[in-house]
C-alpha cells in the first residue's frame, strides 16, 4: 500500500481519533485535578574554593560536576531520608543546577509538603558539601603526608652527610674555611721556597676538599629546611580542610513556592491526548492491515451507498 492510501484510510476515521485522543486526555486531566499540591524548594550554595593548579574556569568546572554527582548520590539521598523523614523513592526529584558560569549552585526538589520540601534541599545540600569537604581532607591528608616523607628522607640525607664529614653548622665551616683558602693561596703566591710551596699546595687540596664537603652538607640542610616549610604548608592545608569540613555550613533556603496545578493538568492532558491519538492510529493500521491481508490491496475505505436506478424505482 501507498502513503497516500494510508492517508485515506486515517483520514476516513479522523472521528475515532480524536474521540480517543480527547478521552485519554480527559481522563488524564481528571486525575491531575484530584491530585495534592506540589511545592517546589530552592537552595543556593556557595561552593568552597580549593586551591589548585590548572585554568580556573577548568576547576570551577570540576567542582561543580563534583557537586552534582554528591547531591544525587545513594549516600547522600539516604542520609536526607533519614534525617527529613522523607520517604527515599521521592528523592529521586532532587537536582541541582548551576548558576551560570559561576560557582553557585541551586539544589531544587518538588514535594507535597511545604516544611519537608524545604528541609530536604537544606540536608542534600550540607550533606554534599560534606561529602565534597570529606573528600578535599583526605586530597590534603595525602599530600601532607607525601610532604612528610619527603622531609624525612631530606632530614637523614644530611643527618648521615653531617655525620660522616663531622660538619654541623655548615655556613659558619664554609667561611671557616674560605678564609683559610684565601689565606694559604695568598701565602703560596708570595713564596718562592720549594718546600713551602709543597706544603701550601698540600693545604689547599685539604681546604678544597674539606670545602667540597661543607658545600654538600650545605645543599642537603637547605633541602631539608626547604621540605619543612613544604610539610607546614601542606599541614596548613590540612587544616584548613578539617576547619570546613567541621564548620557549621549554612545553607541558603528561598521562599517554597507552590506549583501551579493548571499547568500540571495541561501537561498531562496534552500527553495522554498524543498518547490517545498515538494509540488510535496504530488501532486503524492494524485493522486495515487485517482487513488487507497483508498484502499489496488498497484499505478500505468507506464507499458511498449505491443510488437506485430509475428503472428500479418502478
Amino acid at each position: 500500500m501507498e502513503i497516500r492510501d494510508w492517508i485515506k484510510a486515517i483520514g476516513a476515521r479522523l472521528a475515532l481519533i480524536f474521540v480517543v485522543a480527547g478521552l485519554a486526555a480527559l481522563l488524564a486531566a481528571t486525575l491531575a485535578l484530584f491530585q495534592p499540591q506540589t511545592y517546589r524548594a530552592t537552595a543556593t550554595v556557595a561552593l568552597p574554593d580549593l586551591p589548585a593548579a590548572g585554568p580556573l574556569t577548568a576547576v570551577v568546572a570540576q567542582r561543580v560536576a563534583n557537586f552534582q554527582g554528591a547531591v544525587t548520590s545513594d549516600g547522600v539521598l539516604d542520609a536526607v531520608a533519614q534525617e527529613t523523614g522523607v520517604p527515599r523513592s521521592q528523592l529521586a526529584a532532587v537536582t541541582s543546577v548551576r548558576s551560570g558560569q559561576s560557582s553557585v549552585m541551586e539544589v531544587r526538589f518538588v514535594g507535597r509538603d511545604t516544611d519537608a520540601a524545604r528541609e530536604v534541599v537544606e540536608a542534600a545540600s550540607r550533606e554534599a558539601l560534606r561529602l565534597l569537604a570529606a573528600a578535599d581532607v583526605a586530597i590534603a591528608q595525602a599530600e601532607a603526608d607525601v610532604a612528610e616523607a619527603q622531609y624525612e628522607e631530606a632530614t637523614n640525607a644530611y643527618q648521615q652527610r653531617s655525620d660522616e664529614t663531622g660538619i654541623v653548622f655548615a655556613d659558619a665551616t664554609l667561611e671557616s674555611l674560605e678564609r683559610k683558602y684565601i689565606d694559604i693561596d695568598r701565602k703560596l703566591s708570595t713564596t718562592s721556597d720549594a718546600a713551602k710551596i709543597e706544603d701550601y699546595t698540600r693545604e689547599l687540596d685539604d681546604l678544597a676538599a674539606r670545602l667540597d664537603e661543607a658545600q654538600s652538607v650545605q645543599t642537603l640542610r637547605a633541602n631539608a629546611d626547604a621540605q619543612l616549610a613544604n610539610w607546614n604548608l601542606a599541614q596548613q592545608r590540612l587544616a584548613q580542610q578539617q576547619a570546613k569540613l567541621d564548620a557549621v555550613l549554612e545553607i541558603r533556603v528561598g521562599e517554597v513556592v507552590g506549583i501551579s496545578k493548571f499547568g500540571a493538568i495541561l501537561k498531562q492532558a496534552a500527553y495522554a491526548g498524543l498518547f490517545g491519538a498515538a494509540l488510535a492510529v496504530g488501532f486503524v493500521v492494524i485493522v486495515e492491515l487485517l482487513r488487507s491481508g497483508g498484502g499489496p490491496t488498497r484499505p478500505s475505505l468507506p464507499r458511498p451507498a449505491r443510488q437506485r436506478s430509475r428503472a428500479g424505482a418502478f
